[in-house]
């Protein structure tokens, strides 16, 4: 079961779901297809991604030779999700499907970057990008951060072995539609008794709202699309810039590219005036918001 944060309390009515075994998608060299109709990823031809990163790295959510295109379908790729499919409080749908679209390791360093789409219960469908983004780095516990993501039913019964610390968050565009990308830092709280300012993983993560289909038992669920990339602190702008570009291969109903959108301008803020002295016998605020007793009368 993955991470999960919301309210407690909910009704559950599940029924499982089988989705069979089929692989997420058709790996081909140089080109990746999701059964998610309209989302492709173009590659870069390095053979131990299957084309589809460069040189260095390897797909490793699928398996196979000369061209990895079996998914693996062990315990550590697949998930369940517990999903309210008509918004009426009751989560009757428990679905199995595979974790990640895509995940790839770097086989130089510690570096992983991962694409998933998840289905999402329809109450989540018009939330806030940013308040995913709070709600996905509230939701990273144990050991697998990028099989992350939040929901309103559960949450799961692990320790917490991480302290995760929002850095920076930003919107953008993912072809052509909107999405957050946030810079997440993860502190081990064993190390951080001993060394407080060190940290375990940094990460990029993206969350766009995604413009996928998808449809159980006749009810038609919202998607989005999660896209990750993490290493060690001190190798992580060594492979950035392979997310970046990830990032601009992944296509998106025949639109593509990755771009970030510009934060609005500050406005200027009017000079401040100073304020009148309250009349006599009155009272004024002080800075430190403790009124002073009234002068005695001569």
């Amino acid at each position: 079961m993955m991470a999960f944060v919301g309210r407690a309390g909910v009704l559950m009515v599940l029924a499982t779901v089988g989705l069979g075994c089929e692989a997420p998608g058709r790996v081909e060299f140089g080109n990746y297809r999701s059964k998610y109709e309209g989302l492709v990823v173009v590659g870069q031809g390095a053979p131990a991604s299957a084309g589809l990163m460069p040189k260095g790295w390897k797909l490793d959510n699928f398996y196979g030779s000369p061209t990895p295109d079996e998914a693996k379908s062990t315990d550590d790729y697949m998930t369940t999700y517990v999903l309210d499919a008509d918004g009426n409080g009751t989560y009757e749908l428990r679905l199995e499907k595979f974790l990640y679209e895509l995940r790839f390791v770097n086989l130089l360093d510690d570096g992983i970057i991962w694409l998933r789409v998840i289905p999402v219960s329809a109450d989540l469908a018009e939330m806030s990008l940013p308040v995913l983004i709070d709600a996905y780095v509230d939701s990273m516990s144990g050991g697998r951060f990028d099989a992350a993501w939040v929901d309103r039913n559960h949450t799961a019964g692990r320790e917490k072995h991480y302290a995760s610390v929002l850095t920076s968050t930003q919107p953008c565009q993912l072809g052509g539609v909107d999405c957050q990308l946030a810079t997440i830092d993860l502190a081990d709280v064993d190390q951080v008794k001993l060394s407080p300012t060190k940290r375990y993983r940094k990460l990029q993560v993206l969350i766009a709202r995604a413009p996928l289909e998808f449809s159980v038992r006749g009810h038609a669920l919202p998607t989005y699309l999660v896209a990750g990339y993490s290493n060690q602190p001190a190798r992580f702008d060594a492979d950035w810039p392979e997310f970046r570009d990830f990032l601009g291969r992944i296509v998106l109903r025949e639109h593509r590219g990755f771009a970030l959108s510009e934060q609005p301008a500050a406005q200027p803020q009017p000079a401040t005036q100073p304020q009148p002295q309250p009349a006599g016998g009155g009272l004024g605020e002080p800075p430190n918001g403790v009124s002073a007793p009234p002068a005695a009368a001569p």
